[in-house]
């Protein structure tokens, strides 16, 4: 893209003088109102004393976009909890002081930081900065100053608001009681496999003979094999429905809980720790196959099958009828054709 059109190619040039800072840029558009909003935008600017913008304008360190465009450019196509979380991001950031110029949003970051960390939101902040570094990197790379200025504003303390709620198996099939079908489905589906509401509910799972391939896509850990509770159907519920309902039965549950449960009943059946993790996801230095090997893979995630099952036997199938005890006599179902004669004798002797 050239500062100048030249035989009807470029773009429309950015020029002007504002507070002194001449600029001659190309705009990155060919409407003629963009670039209006553009000039409006740097007058605004050079009211406002940020000389140090206009300079990077002038030099080309910055874009001339806004950054509201930019990122609703960035933000088409993705899922929908992105969009939904960027959108979140955006309007915080847009609340500190308006529409703002891309080659501002690192004091626009900082301001905003200092705004969280007076009002306690410290897992708001990082969370906003993490969407900020994701949409910079798509957009000017890691590599441009501008990334490496919001990548320096430190994170903020998270405050936990609440702590984990892992159920017992009583627990857990009474919350799958209480919630109507498919909602308590879905939730004993994720407390047996340990899977997230995305794998679950995105259908990244499949059975592979007597174990259950769960094609998770966070890190490379989450595709990995599980041991088999209980055989599951697929949810016609989209992970949106499915928290929604969830909080709206009032149980005081959220969807990582489940998760969290099966961690538990794994601790309850005494799998190891390492086992565990690996079910889980989480990232460790090894898988199933490169630990143990892929025989031994399958009889260990078979034999934590097998123990899970006896943790979750009373859910799973009905527990064995207990026969009540009797104190009459019991018959006699020997077959010593010689005990049977002698009896006979005895009782045919007529003396």
């Amino acid at each position: 893209m050239t500062p100048f059109r030249s035989h009807g190619k470029g773009s429309l040039v950015l020029k002007g003088r504002f507070a002194g800072v001449r600029i001659e840029r190309a705009s990155g558009t060919n409407d003629p109102r963009r670039l209006a909003d553009l000039k409006a935008m740097c007058r605004a600017l050079a009211e406002a004393g940020r000389l140090d913008v206009l300079e990077h304008l002038a030099s080309g360190r910055t874009h001339a976009w806004p950054f509201t465009e930019r990122f609703e450019r960035c933000r088409l196509g993705r899922a929908s909890h992105y969009q939904r979380d960027a959108r979140s991001g955006a309007a915080q950031l847009l609340s500190i002081g308006g529409a703002f110029a891309l080659g501002e949003l690192g004091d626009v970051l900082l301001r905003y930081r200092a705004q969280c960390e007076t009002q306690g939101k410290g897992a708001m902040f990082n969370r906003v900065k993490g969407m900020l570094l994701g949409f910079l990197r798509d957009t000017v790379t890691r590599q441009h100053v501008l990334y490496q200025q919001c990548a320096a504003a430190p994170r903020l303390r998270e405050s936990r608001k609440r702590f984990g709620d892992p159920q017992n198996p009583e627990q857990a099939a009474t919350i799958r009681a209480l919630l109507a079908e498919p909602i308590g489905s879905g939730w004993w589906a994720m407390c047996c496999t340990g899977m997230g509401p995305d794998e679950f509910f995105g259908g990244k799972w499949r059975y592979e003979e007597r174990r259950l391939h769960v094609l998770g896509t966070k890190r490379a850990a989450r595709d990995r094999y599980v041991p088999v509770v209980e055989t599951i159907e697929r949810s016609p519920l989209t992970q949106e429905q499915f928290q929604r309902a969830l909080k709206r039965s009032g149980l005081g549950v959220r969807p990582y809980d489940a998760r969290r449960t099966f961690a538990h009943w794994c601790d309850l059946a005494g799998v190891p720790e390492i086992r565990r993790e690996l079910y889980l996801g989480h990232a460790v230095r090894a898988n199933l196959r490169t630990l143990y090997g892929a025989h031994e893979s399958e009889r260990f995630v078979e034999e934590d099958a097998t123990r899970l099952k006896k943790v979750v036997g009373f859910v799973v199938g009905p527990a064995p009828r207990r026969s009540r005890k009797s104190n009459g006599p019991t018959r006699n179902r020997t077959e010593n054709l010689l005990i049977k004669s002698q009896l006979l004798c005895q009782l045919s002797y007529r003396p």
